[in-house]
C-alpha cells in the first residue's frame, strides 16, 4: 500500500489523520518509508532517520543500497524524527524511516524552482525506498 499526505507544513495534518482514522489496522503496517526533500543536496548523499526504532526497515534499506550505492548517513539528525509525516507513525509504534536531505538556501522560498533539483538523486532515493519496501514485504 502506498499513501501520500498533504498538510505537513501546517502540522502533519494528513499523516495525523491517517493514524487517527486508519483504513487498515495500524498493527498490519510493516513499516513506513517517508521520502521528503530528496531532490536537492549533494548528488550522492541522503540522510536516514528512525533506524533505532525500526531495525528491520534500516536493514532493508542497507540491503537495497547494495544495489543503489548512495552515501547514507543514518541517524545524524534525531531532531528530524517528528518533523515530517513519519512522526505520527513513530508515535503509535509503527516502524518508520525518513529519507531526505539537509535544508538548502531555497528551502520554503519562492526561489525553490524545479530547475535546481537533482533528478538522479531523487530517482536513486526513490529506487532505494522501492527496493527496501519490496525486501520488507518479502521477508
Amino acid at each position: 500500500m502506498a499513501v501520500a499526505f498533504t498538510g505537513e507544513e501546517i502540522g502533519l495534518v494528513g499523516s495525523r489523520f491517517f493514524v487517527a482514522h486508519p483504513p487498515i489496522p495500524l498493527e498490519e503496517i510493516r513499516g513506513v518509508f517517508n521520502l521528503d526533500m530528496v531532490s536537492r543536496g549533494e548528488p550522492n548523499l541522503v540522510f536516514c532517520e528512525g533506524g533505532p526504532s525500526a531495525p528491520e526497515l534500516r536493514a532493508a534499506v542497507e540491503r537495497a543500497n547494495d544495489r543503489v550505492g548512495l552515501d547514507i548517513r543514518f541517524d545524524a539528525h534525531p531532531e528530524w524524527l517528528h518533523a515530517s509525516d513519519h512522526g505520527p507513525f513513530l508515535d503509535v509504534g509503527v516502524p518508520a524511516l525518513y529519507l531526505g536531505v539537509e535544508d538548502h538556501a531555497d528551502y520554503h522560498r519562492v526561489t525553490d524552482h524545479a530547475d535546481r533539483i537533482l533528478p538522479e538523486l531523487a530517482a536513486r532515493v526513490a529506487r532505494l525506498a522501492f527496493l527496501a519496501a519490496l525486501d520488507l514485504a518479502s521477508s
